[in-house]
């Protein structure tokens, strides 16, 4: 008989995992426990937010569960996760999770925190260069931490080095075929643009201001751009310049979009740097500014093994011009980390 914490089978009954997600808010939060989840037979159960988690988690009819969480250090945030941290007592309580996941963010501390009191197993992946400030605090009771190899010092004797997880789909991605698919022609070049889910008007506005360059640069060139908000100014643009687009505010097909390009422009976000890296793309990387500056260091660890250069968020067109130029000449990277949403389920699950 296999682990309790595995799926059992007894005569033609099976027996699933039940795994706890705790966890939400930004899709780096969400993404990477599905790409390992996906290779497990689960009863999954998530403790999250609002936010898109909630969002995407509805689309794959996933039981997702709002704890109504507040951001922030202060009493009324303070009070908002005592309340999720008495509640989260009796969710595990009810659904019995063999292992408990924590994706980071300040949605996961009520969770695991019940988790530990309830002496269930934990785990917890930390995607970035940098630490979140909730795994610098959560470390501490998790019994295994898959991270990047920058962190493995960091988080001890706990820590897997592995390549963020990316979902299953991405292993039969071939260029051709999606551009036949997409009905773009193979000696055209392909740009990605995408500021992330929610766009960047940062980047919208040094993109549109470099079009003009940019045209004249690549004789044949198509543009695809996940843009948030402002499509209609920027497609005015790239009708000025004549320039075949699909742009769309927020689209379920980036990946196809990216799998077609020759380059990609976009922010440094952990998993959208795993998808590149998977599909084996020359990148662009405009990192996004934070307190801790988490994007900067995933820039440069990815730069450092792929083919990418790194432009600041008030870029002149002058600079995005030649960094087209520098990456254009460059061979495309080979696809890495295609198992490691595999790697990670059996680590965990055997």
């Amino acid at each position: 008989m296999l682990n309790s914490l595995c799926v059992e089978k007894r005569g033609h009954k099976i027996i699933k995992t039940k795994v706890l997600v705790c966890g939400g808010g930004t899709i780096g939060h969400v993404t990477p426990a599905l790409a390992i989840l996906e290779n497990v037979d689960h009863d999954l159960l998530w403790l999250g937010t609002d936010r898109i988690d909630s969002i995407v988690l509805k689309s794959k009819k996933i039981k997702h569960i709002n704890q109504n969480l507040k951001s922030g250090r202060n009493f009324k945030s303070a009070f908002f996760h005592f309340l999720a941290l008495t509640k989260a007592f009796k969710i595990i309580q009810d659904f019995n999770p063999g292992i408990v996941i924590g994706t980071g963010g300040y949605a996961s501390f009520p969770g695991l925190i019940a988790a530990k009191i309830m002496n269930k197993k934990i785990i917890l992946i930390e995607p970035n260069a940098k630490p979140g400030w909730a795994n610098k605090i959560l470390k501490k009771i998790a019994n295994k931490i898959f991270c990047s190899k920058k962190l493995q010092k960091y988080f001890g004797k706990k820590a897997i080095w592995v390549n963020v997880p990316v979902y299953k789909r991405y292993k039969q991605f071939k260029k051709a075929e999606i551009r036949k698919k997409l009905n773009i022609k193979e000696n055209i070049f392909v740009l990605c643009v995408t500021g992330g889910s929610q766009g960047s008007q940062k980047i919208n506005k040094m993109i549109t201001r470099s079009l003009k360059g940019i045209n004249e640069t690549f004789s044949q060139i198509f543009i695809f751009w996940q843009c948030g908000s402002g499509s209609e100014e920027i497609k005015k643009s790239l009708d000025e310049q004549k320039i075949p687009y699909k742009v769309n505010k927020f689209t379920d097909s980036l990946d196809e979009w990216m799998c077609a390009s020759d380059i990609v422009i976009c922010r440094a976000g952990a998993c959208t740097l795993a998808e590149i890296k998977a599909l084996g793309k020359k990148s662009i990387l405009i990192p996004l500014k934070t307190n801790d500056n988490h994007q900067f260091a995933n820039a440069e660890e990815h730069a450092q093994e792929h083919a990418a250069e790194i432009l600041s968020e008030d870029a002149s067109c002058l600079s995005v011009l030649k960094t087209l130029k520098k990456i254009h000449k460059l061979q495309d990277p080979q696809s890495k980390g295609l198992r490691s949403g595999e790697k990670i389920a059996k680590l965990i699950f055997d």
